[in-house]
């Protein structure tokens, strides 16, 4: 993002003038909603009846805007049905701006879905293949202004086909 515009001040109104462009970039930031807080869902979490979260990955972190942890091989249940066998990520949204409408996740780019509404659980389960290229997005929208936060999934290894 990038405020221009031109301030024209007299030596003693410098602080004025600092005071005006800091309120016109406060106007413009005023915008974007709120990032929402993405973490690990909690190893207990018990998915479609078939998977504990703890039997998708381990040691799974959120810095920044970097994923880092260990993803477990998955060629049975719902998951390996719908989405094949694979590595598979469990996240949990929360801290969503109260504005808005709806918010959106998925990774770019992606093996067989694209971006999924958030429901009431607030969690989402992704198939990870190319920790190098796939990114995680998630887009809160009111409707009428939106705020993209991405991920790196860089830190993200794969364990042994066991």
């Amino acid at each position: 993002m990038s405020v221009t515009g031109r301030v024209d001040t007299l030596e003693g109104d410098k602080n004025a003038a600092i005071a005006k462009l800091m309120r016109h970039a406060e106007s413009i930031l005023a915008g974007l909603l709120e990032e929402c807080t993405v973490e690990p869902e909690d190893d207990e979490t018990r998915l479609w009846n078939t998977y504990d979260v703890s039997d998708l990955q381990a040691d799974i972190e959120v810095s920044g805007d970097s994923i880092s942890g260990t993803l477990k091989y998955i060629d049975s249940g719902t998951l390996k049905d719908v989405w094949g066998a694979g590595y598979f990520l469990c996240l949990k949204f929360s801290d969503v701006d109260e504005s808005a409408t709806s918010v959106a996740v998925g990774l770019k780019p992606s093996v067989s879905s694209e971006m999924v509404e958030l429901d009431e659980d607030m969690n989402a389960v992704f198939k990870v293949t190319d920790k190098g290229k796939q990114k995680l997005k998630v887009v809160s929208t009111d409707g009428t202004r939106s705020t993209v936060q991405t991920f790196d999934l860089n830190g993200i290894r794969f364990a042994p086909i066991e």
